[in-house]
Parts: structure tokens; C-alpha cells; sequence
């Protein structure tokens, strides 16, 4: 009997997360990462309250205005949105390797499911031969062929009539 795996979740698209992410930063973060979506919103509004903490309004539209703050603050944007598109692409690698490796191991595990009960089978087939518990390694009875019940008693010792009778059945 064979089992068919179905997989609720998709793989990421690393180049959705590359567009979205360069095309609205921290907000398209959130396709390859939620937590990496609030972490990169969050950082900004910190450095804003700790910037006016640290100066008065005045100073800082005069650092706004200064031709120097602009290209730094230019640069320090960009690098900012360099770090969120390489963080949806690590994301998405890690998310889609994550997803890989959970089908490998319900796979293997469906493997193992499948020949621990192929044992199973077996040793309830042995079974079957005598009322007490048998192992793989047993001999299985002879198969009848065309015997009679008392020549196959003989050649089977230690089992009975209904082996007998089970065998033929079977063969029929």
C-alpha cells in the first residue's frame, strides 16, 4: 500500500523576495521574514528617538540641510536597504531549506513506517504457522503439493491440521 505525501507549504520565491524588498524595503522584508520585517521597521525609529534625544530640534534641521548629512544620510539609506534585501534572500534560502529538509524526513519516516510494517507483516504470517510466537529466521512450513494430510504432518512436525487446511486454502 502506498501513501502519498501532501506538502501544505510552498517554496519562496527568492526573486519575489529580491523585488519586493527592493521596491519597499522592510515592508517586502515580510515576505521572506516576519521577524526580519520588524527588526528592519524597528531600527530606524530607534535611531530617530535616540538622534533627538542626543540633539535639539535646531541642530538636527541644520544636520538635515548640511550637503554632508544629505550624502551620509544617503549612504547610511542605502546601506540600511542593502541589509534588507540581503536578509529576504537569506530568508528565503533558509525558509525553503527548512521545507526541504521537513518532506526528507517525512519521507524517511514514511520509509521506515513502510518496512516496519512490511516486519509486521511477516511475523504475523509466521505467526500463523503455530499458536506461539515466531521469528523471521524460522523455517516456514513445506507447501502442499498435491500431499496427502498425514504425509504433510510427518514431513511438518509440531504443526497442526489447520496449518494443513491454511496452506491449501492459500495455494488454491
Amino acid at each position: 500500500m502506498s501513501h502519498q505525501i501532501v506538502i501544505l507549504k510552498a517554496h519562496k520565491s527568492v526573486a519575489l523576495a529580491l523585488i519586493l524588498t527592493f521596491l519597499f524595503g522592510p515592508v517586502g522584508l515580510f515576505y521572506a521574514s516576519i521577524v526580519g520585517g520588524f527588526i528592519m521597521m524597528i531600527i530606524p525609529s530607534v535611531l530617530v528617538i535616540i538622534l533627538f534625544q542626543q540633539f535639539s530640534l535646531y541642530e538636527i534641521v541644520l544636520m538635515f540641510f548640511s550637503w554632508f548629512a544629505i550624502g551620509n544620510a544617503f549612504l547610511i539609506y542605502s546601506a540600511y536597504w542593502i541589509v534588507c534585501i540581503l536578509w529576504a534572500i537569506i530568508g528565503v534560502n533558509s525558509y525553503n531549506d527548512d521545507l526541504d529538509r521537513q518532506i526528507s524526513l517525512s519521507e524517511s519516516d514514511h520509509r521506515k513506517e513502510e518496512t516496519d510494517r512490511e516486519f509486521r507483516m511477516q511475523e504475523m504470517y509466521l505467526r500463523t504457522w503455530s499458536g506461539k510466537p515466531a521469528h523471521i529466521g524460522e523455517k516456514a512450513p513445506q507447501s502442499i503439493q498435491s500431499t496427502s494430510l498425514s504425509e504433510w504432518l510427518t514431513a511438518n512436525p509440531g504443526r497442526t491440521v489447520n496449518d494443513y487446511f491454511l496452506i491449501q486454502t492459500k495455494n488454491k
